[in-house]
């Protein structure tokens, strides 16, 4: 059982809901997923409109064509992780056949595709000749080994492929074919160790590895187009993040979330994607690495949003030393880092959370005595300070003298009223603040998430 998630760090667990398959008419499927909040925003969930018809005998969308269908009644959803589906709509989807003979996996003289989302479950299908999924792909846990095979042609899927099965996969060598996902979701495959089967991808621009037993990040192509996002989560023996140095960004975002992987100790792989966001938006959030004592790799950032919540090995800030102002940053449950030295260039934040605003009591940068290393910090929208159980003194911030949404100490044991008045001295005008227990104070004026 993982360690309990703190309720301000929302993980974006796409999910993705998928119907029909190519011999089956589908109605009553519709999808709705929830999702965290990026700055590089993932979307998951798609409203499928689909009634399959079987390959041989099918009208091509987008063409005059037109032919004789096979159909038979049915209702089936599938959910992604975390994700929720409901019957609310009549929906269809098509199959094209007679396309070009298959230029990679088994040879085939017609290949087919299927339009609408495309579940794999226990039932047998044959997906021989597939070519291209104009929707979602969802492979169930109980997805029939058989049927996973015969995707052995697949080259493309513009929605979301999500593998949460079939039980005990170890490899995805039946993607071997693979090019191009939207986003790609694998979760939940204690076998699935080997994910070499997706070195052909050229494009996949979020990537979503959940619970899996990698010790390393996959290797994609070599013309791979680039990442959008990235969220790592409970990959309990992931140690190696170097194959990212050989991704790139895609368009002017980058979200990388890295979660309970407890075997990482450092993330120099992300030192190219860092580099590679340039002026775009970045969101980088780490969460319960237990094993990762440096934050080498982001020495590349000058902005963004970020999150560092309980490195117990963390023991200090200085690969941040070329961040200039932050939309965020959030600093919890550090207790090896001593000062905010690393931060010495930080000008400006419209959020800085000083130990934990949610949970009482816990979370706190226990290392900190005062604000030493902020020394170009000179506004801030909101700053709070919570369950810092040795912080005496605010000072080292002396250019700081707005705060247009507050500034709130809440269980500073140490720190007294006449520290806390003489800090409020410097602002003009004096923000709202507010100093002294749960009881008595919130942590932020407006809450950042």
């Amino acid at each position: 059982m993982e360690p309990a998630r703190r309720g301000h760090l929302l993980w974006t667990l796409m999910g993705s809901a998928c119907v029909g398959g190519p011999m089956s008419v589908t109605t009553g499927s519709s999808a709705s997923s929830t999702s965290a909040e990026t700055e590089a925003s993932t979307s998951s969930g798609a409203t499928s409109e689909a009634s399959t018809t079987s390959p041989a005998t099918s009208t091509s969308e987008g063409t005059s064509e037109t032919v004789g269908t096979a159909t038979s009644d049915a209702t089936t959803s599938a959910t992604g992780p975390e994700s929720t589906s409901e019957s609310t709509s009549e929906s269809t989807s098509e199959a094209s056949t007679g396309g070009p003979p298959s230029t990679c996996g088994p040879p085939c003289a017609e290949t087919w595709e299927h339009f609408g989302d495309l579940v794999v479950d226990d039932a047998p299908a044959d997906y021989a000749c597939l070519t291209w999924v104009h929707g979602d792909l969802y492979l169930r846990k109980e997805a029939d080994p058989a049927a996973v095979e015969t995707l052995a042609n697949l080259e493309r899927v513009d929605g979301t492929l999500t593998i949460h099965g079939p039980a005990g996969l170890t490899e995805l060598g039946a993607f071997s074919c693979l090019s191009a996902v939207d986003s790609l979701w694998l979760s939940g495959l204690d076998q699935l160790s080997d994910l070499s089967g997706l070195g052909g991808l050229q494009e996949a621009n979020d990537v979503f590895l959940i619970e899996l037993p990698i010790v390393a990040l996959p290797t994609f192509a070599a013309d791979y187009v680039g990442i959008r996002s990235l969220t790592l989560n409970s990959n309990l023996a992931l140690a190696d993040l170097s194959a990212a140095s050989t991704w790139s960004v895609a368009g002017s975002s980058l979200t990388v979330k890295i979660h309970w992987s407890p075997a990482l100790t450092d993330l120099s792989g992300l030192a190219g994607l860092i580099e590679g966001v340039g002026d775009g938006s970045l969101w980088v959030q780490l969460d319960d690495l237990s094993g990762l004592t440096s934050l080498a790799g982001l020495e590349a950032a000058t902005h963004g949003s970020f999150t560092f919540y309980s490195l117990p090995e963390l023991v200090d800030l200085a690969p941040l030393a070329n961040l200039q102002s932050v939309g965020s940053l959030d600093l919890v449950d550090l207790p090896k880092v001593t000062s905010l030295a690393g931060l010495h260039n930080l000008e400006s934040a419209d959020w800085m959370m000083i130990g934990d605003c949610v949970n009482m009591g816990t979370g706190g940068m226990n290392g900190l005595t005062s604000l030493a290393g902020l020394e170009s910090l000179q506004s801030v929208g909101s700053l709070a300070l919570a369950n810092n159980m040795n912080l005496t003194s605010l000072d080292g911030a002396p250019l700081l003298t707005s705060a247009s949404e507050g500034v709130n100490a809440v269980n500073n044991p140490m720190l007294t009223p006449a520290a806390y008045m003489a800090f409020l001295d410097q602002f003009t005008p004096t923000p709202e603040n507010c100093h002294g227990g749960w009881d008595e104070c919130p942590c932020f004026q407006i809450l950042p998430w």
